[in-house]
C-alpha cells in the first residue's frame, strides 16, 4: 500500500495542532490553513478550541474509479471498517477505539473513501494508530464471507429514492460517473481478496489523497 499519508507520525502533528482549553467565541471562526507536501499529499488544518480531535484522510478511491470486474470494490471499502487489516484484528480496532471513548467511521461516494477518527485530544494518537491500519486492509476471505449478511442487509436498505438517483448516474454517464455507490447484487460473493487488493494498491496513493 503506497500511501505515505498513512504514516502516524504525520497524522499525530495534524491532529495535535492548536488544542487549548478555552472556548471559542461564538462567531469565531479558525483560519485553514492547506499545505501540498512533496509527495502530492494535500494537508488541511485549523486550530480548534474544543477537547475533541477529528482526523479524516480522504481517497480519489470512490467508485467512479471502479472497472466493470471491480464494481462494489467501493463498497466493500466502506465494510471494511468492520474487518480485520493486516495489523490488527476488527475486534482490537472496535475494542481499542471504543476504550478511549472514540469512534472510527468509514464513509464515501462516486469520488471518494474516507476514514474519520474522532476522540478527545489527549488519545488521538490511539485514534490515529487504528485509522492508519484501516489503510491497509487484509480482506481475509473469511471475513469477507462472515460480512456478506451485513452486505445483503445494506443493499436491502436502499430506499426507492436512492435507487432512482442510481439509476439516473448511470443512464447519465454509464461507466465511472454511472458506477453505483452500491455493489451491483451480480457481483455479490465475486469480488477476491485478491481484487480487492489490488484495487487498493491503485487508488490509495499520496497524490490521491488529503488528510483534514
Amino acid at each position: 500500500m503506497a500511501c505515505n499519508a498513512s504514516k502516524t507520525h504525520l497524522l499525530r502533528s495534524i491532529a495535535k495542532r492548536g488544542y487549548a482549553t478555552c472556548p471559542r467565541l461564538v462567531g469565531d471562526t479558525s483560519a485553514i490553513n492547506v499545505n501540498v507536501l512533496e509527495n502530492k499529499l494535500v494537508v488541511a488544518t485549523a486550530d480548534a478550541s474544543v477537547p475533541v480531535a477529528r482526523v479524516s484522510i480522504v481517497l480519489r478511491a470512490g467508485s467512479r474509479n471502479e472497472a466493470y470486474d471491480t464494481q462494489g470494490a467501493s463498497h466493500m471499502l466502506r465494510l471494511a471498517g468492520l474487518m480485520s487489516t493486516q495489523r490488527s484484528s476488527a475486534f482490537a480496532i472496535q475494542r481499542n477505539i471504543q476504550q478511549v471513548g472514540g469512534t472510527l467511521t468509514t464513509w464515501g461516494d462516486r469520488e471518494i473513501v474516507g476514514y474519520t477518527v474522532e476522540t478527545t485530544a489527549d488519545n488521538v494518537e490511539t485514534g490515529l494508530r487504528y485509522m492508519q491500519d484501516l489503510l491497509q486492509p487484509a480482506f481475509k476471505p473469511w471475513e469477507i464471507k462472515d460480512n456478506a449478511k451485513t452486505l445483503h442487509n445494506q443493499l436491502d436498505a436502499v430506499t426507492t429514492e436512492e435507487r432512482a438517483i442510481e439509476l439516473v448516474h448511470k443512464a447519465a454517464f454509464r461507466r465511472g460517473l454511472g458506477n453505483s455507490i452500491y455493489m451491483p447484487r451480480f457481483q455479490l460473493g465475486k469480488l477476491s481478496p485478491e481484487s480487492l487488493l489490488h484495487y487498493v494498491a491503485s487508488t490509495f496513493s499520496a497524490g490521491s489523497a488529503a488528510v483534514v
